[in-house]
């Protein structure tokens, strides 16, 4: 099945503290690993790929299509809808962005 092994944040994200945060995450907080304040994305990359052996990373966008035209360069879509992507193949990271600038 899909498990999670960690929440890390960024600089300047939300407080995953804040009561409001702890309240809509259902308390899910206090049962995984959190990593907040990591120095940069850079940063954040090398720990999941060198640390914790992370061979996936998915980017959740709001971007449509997976024609030539949206295929970005280097690999094979632009996008790829969640429920085509293997959940269960380990280990995997999920990445997500602000609600306002999304992944910057």
């Amino acid at each position: 099945g899909v498990s999670t092994a960690g929440l890390f944040q960024l600089r300047g994200c939300c407080d995953i503290w804040n009561p409001k945060a702890i309240r809509s995450a259902m308390s899910a907080s206090f049962l995984v690993p959190c990593y907040s304040d990591m120095e940069s994305w850079a940063a954040t990359e090398q720990y999941l790929t060198q640390e914790l052996g992370v061979r996936h990373i998915w980017a959740a966008t709001m971007m449509e299509g997976d024609d030539d035209k949206s295929s970005a360069k280097g690999s094979s879509k632009a996008s790829t809808p969640h429920y085509q992507v293997d959940w269960c193949q380990a280990p995997t990271a999920l990445i997500i962005g602000s609600e306002g600038s999304g992944l910057s």
